[in-house]
């Protein structure tokens, strides 16, 4: 029984050590996420990480989209603050251009177009961001002046932690000098799900191609919707004008081009 025993002894702190090396594989300390020295006197309900075979379980039917955008990991924090609950997701995808894709058909009718960052949407409830690689949302389950507030509050603490490269507008856009009001509607779309949820009208004129990006504004310009489609090859491109002239490139977006 002794030797059982210290057989035992001598095994124990091995697992013991495994185990601790397959809890902490899970965090992530890439993420801009938050503690409790961030936000006094908050509760940190409870924190998960999720990867792409983990992703339906956090967001259902949703997740299929990220995929498609490039997803990497999701941290996400419940946190209790002054009396209020909040839900903080960082969605870190493979790059900016990902990220962006994500904020533009995640946000919609921001109350304030802010200047705290470039691609920031405050709404009732919630604030969206995209940050880099991150497509960052912080959501209150309350509502109201305060608990919006600290929404904001939130965020001024995920900002401070992010030291990314902002995601850059193709320069057919910039070109085009529009409103922040009016660049607050931007989509960007690059794949088959992209556009059965947000641009059905153009399953079309695209499903045949696969390396494409279409940046959308739902706005008329001349009787038209606005917007730049970039095509990665010249063919692909070719083939795009060549049998949409008269159907698509008339009825909705003036500005078609190829990468460079």
């Amino acid at each position: 029984m002794n030797n059982y025993l210290s057989k035992l002894c001598r095994t124990i702190p091995i697992l013991a050590i495994l185990l601790s090396g397959n809890l902490y594989s899970q965090v992530d300390t890439d993420f801009p996420k938050l503690y409790e020295i961030d936000l006094p006197g908050a509760k940190f309900i409870q924190e998960k990480y999720y990867d792409g075979g983990g992703l339906w379980g956090h967001i259902n039917g949703g997740a299929d989209l990220y995929l498609e955008y490039g997803f990497d990991k999701l941290l996400f924090q419940e946190i209790e603050w002054q009396g209020n609950s909040f839900r903080v997701e960082f969605y870190r995808m493979n790059d900016a251009e990902a990220a962006f894709g994500i904020y533009s058909i995640n946000h919609y009718k921001c109350t304030y177009e802010d200047t705290l960052t470039k691609f920031i949407c405050i709404a009732p409830y919630q604030v969206q961001s995209a940050l880099g690689r991150y497509y960052v949302s912080i959501a209150n389950a309350k509502g109201g002046r305060i608990a919006d507030s600290l929404n904001v509050e939130i965020f001024h603490q995920v900002l401070s932690k992010v030291d990314e490269k902002l995601f850059e507008l193709p320069l057919e856009i910039v070109k085009q000098n529009y409103t922040p009001a009016e660049l607050s509607k931007l989509k960007f779309v690059k794949g088959v799900l992209g556009l059965q949820n947000i641009f059905p009208e153009w399953i079309g004129a695209l499903e045949n191609f696969k390396h494409y990006k279409l940046f959308a504004l739902s706005i008329d310009i001349e009787g038209k919707k606005n917007g730049v489609i970039i095509f990665d090859n010249t063919s692909d491109y070719d083939s795009f004008i060549k049998n949409n002239r008269e159907d698509i490139l008339t009825k909705l977006y003036p500005f078609v081009t190829k990468s460079e």
